[in-house]
C-alpha cells in the first residue's frame, strides 16, 4: 500500500494516515470500512494530529466499500463525512464535488432537488442556491 500526501508541509502525517487507512479494511476483503476510518480519525484527532481534512483517494480496482448489515444503497465513487473526510475510489468531476459537499456538512437532498451535486445520482457538477447558501454562510 503505497500513500502520497499531497500536503508536503505535513508529510510527517503520512504514516498516521496509512495506519487510519489499514485499520479500516476489513479481513482480507479489501474492503475499506468507512465508519471504522472515521472512528479512528477522532481518536487520532484527539491526539493532536491530523486537525486538517483528509481526502483519500484509494484504488478502485482493489478496494471496495464495505456494507455493514445494518448499512444499504453504500456509496461506490466515494464518501464524504463532516469530520473532514472524504475517501475516494473514482475522481469523476461530479462524485469529487458531491463527496467535498459532505465534508463541509452539506447533507443529500430529499425529496431530490433537480440540478444539484447533492442528489444522490451527482448528475451535474453545480451545487443548487440552497447548498451555495450553506457553503457561503460557512466562510
Amino acid at each position: 500500500m503505497n500513500v502520497i500526501d499531497g500536503n508536503l508541509l505535513c508529510s510527517e502525517d503520512l504514516p498516521d494516515i496509512e495506519a487510519l487507512l489499514r485499520a479500516s479494511i476489513i479481513g482480507n476483503e479489501n474492503k475499506t470500512d468507512d465508519e471504522r476510518f472515521e472512528e479512528n480519525l477522532y481518536k487520532t484527532r484527539a491526539k493532536g494530529k491530523l486537525p486538517y481534512g483528509v481526502v483519500v483517494l484509494i484504488d478502485k480496482d482493489k478496494h471496495e466499500f464495505y456494507d455493514s448489515p445494518a448499512q444499504s444503497d453504500r456509496a461506490i465513487y466515494g464518501i464524504g463525512v463532516a469530520a473532514g473526510l472524504v475517501i475516494l475510489r473514482h475522481t469523476h468531476k461530479e462524485s469529487v464535488r458531491h463527496e467535498c459537499g459532505h465534508m463541509v456538512g452539506l447533507a443529500h437532498h430529499d425529496p431530490k432537488k433537480p440540478g444539484c451535486i447533492m442528489n444522490w445520482e451527482c448528475s451535474t457538477t453545480v451545487f443548487c442556491d440552497e447548498c451555495k447558501r450553506k457553503i457561503e454562510k460557512m466562510w
